[in-house]
């Protein structure tokens, strides 16, 4: 069988997070860092099959446009279905998160003041979808997380029938703690963004005005809830098999392959 033929520049419109923001695509790291990678993780998908790639970093990543990009490309290469679920449509609901509370740093908190930590993800409900989209080829509903109405939507998404190369995308997808461990036997490859602080902070700032947060709440977040996330993931995530290294909110530097070896 012929070798599917990667493109080579990608014009596709791709939107994030169901909303009208268009990413602005630039060929000369298309070509020299997406096109490899994605051919790369196309070699090692079988078709036929449903397999999982998990693609971890800490908040301001940009884990949701690199997995966006990927799977363009991949879908003119891949002889199978390729979807992007992301980590945050398991977050529990907002209604949730304001009944419960959680023990912190001493303290016992309200989960919604932390909102985007680990306490505040159903786990055991990805676990058990990750489990499912194995075990079976029968289409499957997952919930998607809504920037507009700041809450996930159950249902919202479908892997369609048959064989599916699933690319997973979070922040703690990768983190060694307990609920996020019972992960990490289902995926099938493992990548991890990695950039300088100042890079993730100065994303998440973009990310929150786009949102049309206040400057206040901006500097407020960040500080309480983003930079501790920030430095769990980067403290506590399992080695992965490649990694993509940032050196600005848009920009590759270079991919090392830790586990893999690149072709």
């Amino acid at each position: 069988m012929n070798k599917p033929r990667s493109p080579s520049v990608l014009t596709d419109k791709i939107t994030l997070d169901q909303t009208d923001y268009v990413l602005e695509l630039n060929q000369d790291q298309i070509a020299r860092f997406y096109l490899p990678l994605a051919d790369t993780l196309r070699t090692r998908h079988m078709p036929g099959t449903r397999q999982v790639i998990a693609i971890a970093g800490p908040p301001g990543s940009s884990k949701s446009a690199l997995s966006a990009i990927l799977a363009a490309i991949l879908r003119k290469i891949c002889p199978d279905p390729v979807i992007v679920v992301g980590q945050d449509g398991w977050h529990y609901t907002n209604a949730y998160l304001d009944s419960h509370v959680v023990h912190t740093q001493g303290e016992t908190v309200r989960m919604r003041s932390i909102k985007g930590a680990p306490e505040t993800f159903d786990t055991q409900g990805l676990v058990d979808f990750l489990t499912r989209f194995r075990a079976t080829l029968q289409s499957l509903k997952y919930p998607v997380y809504s920037r507009t109405a700041h809450d996930p939507i159950p249902e919202f998404g479908e892997v369609p029938a048959g064989p599916c190369l699933l690319i997973l995308e979070g922040n703690y997808l990768l983190l060694d703690q307990p609920g996020w461990r019972s992960l990490h036997p289902l995926f099938q490859l493992t990548g991890f963004l990695s950039a300088p602080n100042a890079v993730l902070v100065e994303a998440l700032g973009q990310r929150h005005r786009r949102g049309g947060k206040p400057e206040d709440w901006i500097a407020q977040h960040i500080q309480t809830v983003d930079q501790p996330n920030i430095d769990l993931v980067m403290r506590q995530s399992i080695s992965p098999d490649f990694t993509i290294i940032k050196q600005s909110p848009t920009m590759i530097e270079r991919i090392t392959f830790d586990r893999v070896e690149p072709l």
